[in-house]
């Protein structure tokens, strides 16, 4: 287990609450993805913690950086995550 993105791994859970931290973020983030997963998670609407990120928000912010959203998850009563890989076909 690492807190720092250094070095090789399987798998990257990855908290983001705020909209702009994703934005910012989700090029790194998803450039990093080669044959590992990342897991994008965020605080719940219903969380005393929730911000202003979206199950929608997080999809989209995906897509556009060429992974692919496949399974979504309630961690716990604040927070769900949303699992991605890197595309293996070219988009058309």
């Amino acid at each position: 287990m690492r807190r720092r993105g250094d070095g090789p791994r399987d798998l990257t859970i990855w908290f983001t609450r705020r909209l702009r931290e994703l934005e910012h973020g989700i090029e790194r983030m998803a450039g990093r993805v080669t044959t590992d997963k990342l897991w994008v998670v965020w605080a719940k609407k219903t969380s005393p913690l929730a911000a202003d990120v979206s199950e929608r928000d997080v999809r989209a912010a995906g897509f556009e950086h060429g992974l692919v959203g496949f399974k979504i998850c309630a961690l716990d009563a604040d927070w769900s995550g949303l699992l991605f890989s890197r595309r293996t076909r070219p988009r058309h």
